[in-house]
């Protein structure tokens, strides 16, 4: 009898430690062979107190204008088929109940359109990216900053089969860690 028991416990424990290593294999193999996209960031509310270490995202094009098909009330998972514009950053091309079949796509919720509705909205599943907590809240201030330019700020998604995951926040083509690192050269003071 103890030995049944001690299988089940093997078992259950095996079963409970597969979970987080098959989630995380699950987002390293979109980060390893995802297709990338640039999405363009926008400024977000610059304080909340409830949050960790982390740059809060915004991602102000996820909306279709003229949007005559069906009325999405954002309950349902709905897929976002993907395009890139003419300076290429990602757009959203079509939003469906089911997925697409060719074409990259994120499972996304949607609200809108519908009678008398010409807009739909999209929002994306993710909207942080979490890096050195040291680095967070200076990552945020230059965020911020950097959001509201020309040049603006985007992230890098790596995209597969209707997952995304956030590669990097980039700065034209400076990654944040490295726009940070070359910021704190500058105030070192020389010798």
């Amino acid at each position: 009898m103890k030995t049944v028991q001690w299988a089940a416990f093997v078992v259950m424990a095996l079963a409970q430690l597969a979970v987080p290593f098959l989630m995380i294999g699950s987002r390293e193999d979109v980060l390893a062979s995802g297709v990338a996209y640039k999405f363009r960031c926008g400024p977000v509310d610059p304080y909340d107190a409830f949050r960790g270490r982390y740059v809060a995202l915004s991602f102000p094009d996820m909306q279709l204008e003229n949007w005559t098909g069906m009325f999405f009330d954002g309950t349902e998972t709905a897929y976002a088929l993907l395009r890139v514009d003419e300076v290429g950053l990602a757009k959203i091309a079509d939003v469906t109940l089911s997925p697409p079949a060719s074409g990259d796509y994120l499972k996304v919720k949607a609200y809108g359109g519908g009678a008398g509705n010409s807009t739909l909205w999209v929002t994306l599943p993710f909207d942080r990216y979490y890096m050195d907590e040291f680095q967070a809240p200076a990552a945020e201030a230059a965020y911020r900053g950097q959001s509201r330019t020309e040049e603006g700020a985007h992230a890098v998604i790596r995209v597969r089969e209707g997952e995304g995951v956030i590669a990097g926040l980039y700065f034209g083509d400076l990654s944040i860690e490295e726009y940070l690192r070359q910021e704190a050269e500058k105030t070192v003071p020389a010798e």
